[in-house]
């Protein structure tokens, strides 16, 4: 068995360069928000996990209007349950990755923040296509 390491690039091209550049753009601040309360809650010797939950719920309902409002032009509330799942599996998938990294040595913030890209495209591909289908897209 090889490994095609050309799939990851054939992946991105297939995003829609300007939506994908929207996304970030609002998920920057959120991103932003996020982490910051990672961080504090980390450094208040919250366990990481714990903190990453934290941080998951008081960023979600602020994510749900930046990210269906602005970047997928949707301001239906009917989404809110999809968006809660991918939430929901975003976070267990980060949460999961969060605890190998930290198990492998890495420490929970750097563990995170090495993450973050991976979480980003994760959750872009998943309020694409199972949250905010059919709406309008900038």
């Amino acid at each position: 068995m090889t490994l095609d390491f050309r799939l990851p690039a054939k992946f991105l091209q297939k995003l829609p360069a300007r939506l994908f550049s929207v996304f970030l753009l609002v998920g920057l601040a959120n991103t932003a928000v996020g982490y910051t309360i990672y961080v504090i809650g980390v450094a208040a010797n919250v366990p990481p996990v714990l903190a990453l939950a934290i941080a998951t719920v008081l960023g979600a309902a602020f994510n749900y209007a930046s990210t269906g409002f602005v970047v997928f032009s949707n301001r239906s509330l009917a989404r809110l349950p999809r968006f809660v799942a991918a939430y929901l599996l975003t976070y267990l998938v980060n949460a999961a990755l969060l605890a190998a990294l930290i198990a492998l040595g890495l420490g929970p913030v750097l563990s995170q923040l090495v993450l973050l890209p991976f979480i980003a495209l994760l959750s872009f591909t998943l309020f694409r296509n199972y949250v905010f289908t059919g709406g309008q897209q900038p």
